[in-house]
This record gives C-alpha cells, sequence and structure tokens, in this order.
C-alpha cells in the first residue's frame, strides 16, 4: 500500500470518529424529533457514538472506517485516473442516500423480533431502550451510513494526488519568461492538461527562485513531481564541463530542480522528466551532457524546425525512436517503437551511474531513461510527450503509468 493511502486511511478513521460525533445527534435529534419523542437525551446516549463516551462506540467507528473506507480508498488509488472520477462521484451518491434506505434493510435482517443483547448495547454505548433492533436500526444505522462513505471520500476520492511542476526561473534577461515587461514564473498549459487527464493528478506549480524553496518543505506536500521542459540548459559546471557559446543558462532553476531531483529519489516519490527535466536528471545522478549534438558526426540535428509555421508543425512528429524491451518504457506502452517530436540541441552524454536506457534515437542519441533500483517511479524522456498528449498512444501511457504511480 502506498504511503498516500495509509495516511488517507488514518485521516478518514479520524473523520469517521468527529463525523460520529458531530452528525449523528444531528441526526437522531431530527429523528427522534419527526416520531414524536420528547427523550432527547435517549438519543444523544444512543447513537453519539464516542460523544456517548463508550470506548466501544469508538472501536466500532474505526472498525466501521477501516473496513469499508479502506477498500473504496485503495480501489480509488489503484484506478486508472480517468476511472477516479467515477468512483469519486459513486461515493459522492452513496453519501447522500438517505439513512432510512438502510435503516430499514437492516430491520427486515434482523426480523421483527431480533434483540440485542443488553451487553452488547452496554459495550456499544446504547440504553436499554435502544436494545429493539428497531430502534437500534433507526437511531445507530443513519450515523454511519452518512460518515463512512465521507470517509471513503476524504480517503481515496476528494483527494487526488499533488504533482509538483518544477519550472524555468523568472529571468529578467530573456525575452521568454517576460511578460508585459515583468518576470514570471510559468508551465505550459499543455503540462497543466496532461497531468489534470492523464494523470488524474492535480498541478502544482513550484517555482525557480532566487531563494529555493526548502526541498523537504516540497517534498511533504506532493504526491510526485515533474520537472518540465525550459529553453535554457543545464549550467555545465555541474558536469565539469566549460560553457560554450549558445549555450542559455538557468542557473536559479539548477539550484532548486537539481537537489530536488535526488532527494525526491531519496524519498520513492515518482518523478516524470521532460526534455530540460529529462537532461536534469542525468546530471543530478551524475550524468554528463553534449552542449551541441548537430555538431558531433553522424547525428541528426535535434532541434525544432526552424521554418515552423505553426506550434503543432513546430511538435509533430521528427523521428523515430526504438524502446528498449523489457523496459519501463516497453511495459508501460506495450511498444517497441513510436514516433516522437524533437526539440533539443542538448542531449545526453555520459550516462548516469544507474540510470538505464529506455529508448534511442536512429543515430543512437539516448532519448529516454529510467532508475530501476528507485523505490519509486522515475522516468525521463528527451521528447515532449505533454503535446496533444490525448492522441498519442505513447504519450497516454507515460502519464498514466505516472498516475497510477501517485
Amino acid at each position: 500500500m502506498k504511503t498516500g493511502t495509509g495516511h488517507r486511511i488514518l485521516a478518514g478513521a479520524a473523520l469517521l470518529v468527529a463525523g460520529g460525533i458531530v452528525f449523528s445527534p444531528l441526526v437522531a435529534t431530527i429523528l427522534r424529533a419527526g416520531s414524536g419523542s420528547s427523550d432527547l437525551a435517549g438519543s444523544l446516549r444512543g447513537i453519539a457514538g464516542p460523544l456517548g463516551g463508550s470506548v466501544g462506540s469508538a472501536l466500532v467507528s474505526a472498525l466501521v472506517a477501516l473496513c469499508l473506507g479502506a477498500p473504496f480508498a485503495i480501489l480509488v488509488e489503484r484506478a486508472q485516473p480517468r476511472l477516479r472520477r467515477i468512483f469519486w462521484a459513486l461515493g459522492i451518491l452513496v453519501l447522500v442516500v438517505p439513512p432510512y434506505i438502510a435503516a430499514e434493510g437492516w430491520i427486515v435482517l434482523l426480523g421483527p423480533a431480533g434483540k440485542i443483547s443488553k451487553p452488547l448495547a452496554v459495550f456499544l454505548g446504547l440504553g436499554p431502550h435502544m436494545s429493539d433492533p428497531l430502534e437500534l436500526a433507526r437511531f445507530v444505522v443513519p450515523g454511519y451510513v452518512y460518515t463512512w462513505p465521507g470517509v471513503g471520500l476524504v480517503m481515496g476520492g476528494c483527494f487526488f494526488p499533488i504533482v509538483a511542476l518544477a519550472v524555468a526561473s523568472a529571468l529578467r534577461r530573456t525575452d521568454r519568461r517576460v511578460f508585459d515587461g515583468m518576470p514570471v514564473h510559468q508551465a505550459n498549459d499543455e503540462y497543466v492538461a496532461a497531468v489534470r487527464e492523464g494523470s488524474g493528478a492535480l498541478p502544482l506549480l513550484i517555482p525557480s527562485g532566487d531563494a529555493p524553496l526548502p526541498v523537504a518543505e516540497v517534498l511533504a506536500a506532493v504526491d510526485g513531481l515533474l520537472f518540465t521542459g525550459a529553453p535554457s540548459n543545464i549550467a555545465p559546471s555541474h558536469y565539469g564541463a566549460t560553457l560554450r557559446s549558445g549555450t542559455e543558462l538557468d542557473e536559479t532553476r539548477d539550484a532548486t530542480s537539481l537537489p530536488l531531483l535526488r532527494a525526491a529519489i531519496a524519498a520513492g516519490k515518482p518523478v516524470l522528466a521532460i526534455c530540460r527535466g529529462f537532461q536534469e536528471l542525468n546530471v543530478a545522478l551524475g550524468g554528463s551532457l553534449h552542449q551541441h549534438v548537430h555538431e558531433l558526426d553522424g547525428r541528426l540535428d535535434h532541434r525544432e524546425p526552424q521554418d515552423a509555421a505553426t506550434r503543432d508543425a513546430e511538435y509533430a512528429p521528427a523521428h523515430a525512436i526504438a524502446i528498449s524491451a523489457g523496459g519501463l518504457l516497453a511495459r508501460l506502452s506495450g511498444l517497441r517503437e513510436a514516433m516522437v517530436n524533437s526539440l533539443h540541441h542538448q542531449g545526453v552524454d555520459r550516462l548516469a551511474p544507474g540510470l538505464a536506457v529506455e529508448a534511442v534515437a536512429p543515430d543512437g542519441q539516448i532519448e529516454a531513461v529510467s532508475l530501476p533500483e528507485a523505490k519509486g517511479f522515475v522516468l525521463g524522456v528527451q521528447w515532449h510527450p505533454e503535446w496533444a498528449f490525448a492522441q498519442d498512444a505513447l504519450s497516454r501511457a507515460i502519464f498514466a503509468g505516472f498516475g497510477a504511480a501517485l
């Protein structure tokens, strides 16, 4: 079971107890008033659960949470991203079901002549007058009917996983990161849509500032991390090389992304690294980069087409990749080859220790890697799967696999 699921189960069990305290007396009072009874004290004593001071009621509440809420939470966590919304909607439907439906069903099962033993009634915090199954069903069941679906929603359906988008910094010296004369932090909408719709998660932008956010606080707040692409490059000093002309840097992002990548992998957080993020993954783990791949003998020109009239043309499939048999990418997609876009002029030179090649271009340039020994999901791709991801089988598989790991 993933850590996030365990936390939601514990939080849900606590919510059930709290829900019993807050809602059960209210429901009981309303039902008593509707039946013309004036025994308010009996209502509170009979249905309040933990409020009634019974250890038995508290234990039963926790048991209900684990038996009913936990399977729902696990079902939602392990479902494909698009199915999570369906389970969430079903949870809401159960939550609004009139409690008398369940109450009357319990009455039928117990039978009108059934009795609950007095010791059990005492253990549950019920008064002697509540030993009748009719009373027990109508004044105890509603509280649980109202609270346990809420537990399931909180644990699995309502709180979608949060994915941090590590993005470029607000550089004043490059017009690609300036809007209306002001520096901005940004993430292309394609990343946001792919995470939300393809991975079933909530995207949260992590900016790169002069003072990087504390790594531990970022990791505590998110379920996974996506390291986006950017026009800038990693400073060659991080892999022992000298800066060459034509290499645009963003050292502020370097200061945020590289430590965050290492810490996320060590913590077992799922990581998806794209384009610049792919190169950051290699450098963070000890690899190096070619600063100008197109200058190497026998290599393709992996840069974006300079004459592209539209973004769709710029991000159109540019070359094939051969996907490694038995690797993570092959298992996710079921493919052995695919066509991908290409918008980079740097690429992997020395592969970092521990990384496994998941795909290569026709010229031998490494296009995708994984970290087989990592505690969590780690996948890096040089191309941009977020672009029109819903129309491409490989892209859908990548984001679905990332979402399933959250």
